[in-house]
């Protein structure tokens, strides 16, 4: 049996503890933000693995994240905290930030170029702790070479969210980008 580990709680969950709340999946270059909002993202969990396979129409941007609470992003000058390792060993570390920086910042929009990445969320929908972000990536960057970053975000609030948005640093999504969204079981 494969196993997700994911550390929010010290929480192990198999794959049979994840479910799939929605994937979506670009038809056109016109997509700007995907969002997943309180629909799915709901005091049933508290825990969210979601797994991301998109590129950008933009040459050399990065992938990022915000949170929704009350309906409303949270896009604050100091709403965010990362620390992460970039391929190369470049270092980020701060926490003023108004995103989550989820990807190296050069992902490419060429033939094969593209980012994957694992993003677990731990406690988005609590009110007691907060919502902390581990991710995971590899990605063809925008010089065709392998570009890599790993690393942790944490909202500087204690408010529980109920949505995400998935965005470039510039431009949209190219077609066949696609995210998928999935609940872990307590």
């Amino acid at each position: 049996m494969a196993l997700i580990k994911t550390s929010a709680q010290g929480l192990t969950a198999d794959a049979t503890n994840l479910v799939l709340l929605n994937t979506v999946t670009t038809t056109d270059a016109t997509v700007s933000d995907i969002d997943f909002d309180s629909t799915y993202i709901t005091s049933t969990y508290v825990n969210y693995i979601v797994y991301i396979n998109v590129k950008p129409v933009t040459d050399g941007t990065n992938l990022r994240v915000r949170f929704f609470v009350g309906g409303t992003i949270k896009d604050g000058s100091s709403d965010y905290g990362v620390g992460a390792l970039t391929e190369g060993a470049a270092s980020l570390n701060d926490n003023d930030l108004d995103y989550i920086p989820i990807s190296s910042s050069n992902i490419g929009n060429g033939n094969g170029e593209s980012v994957f990445i694992k993003l677990e969320l731990g406690n988005l929908t609590s009110s007691t702790f907060s919502s902390g972000a581990l991710f995971n990536n590899t990605s063809l960057g925008s010089t065709h070479l392998h570009t890599m970053r790993f690393g942790s975000g944490i909202a500087n609030y204690q408010e529980a969210n109920d949505g995400i948005r998935f965005y470039w640093g510039t431009g949209n999504f190219a077609s066949g980008s696609t995210i998928s969204l999935y609940g872990v079981k307590s």
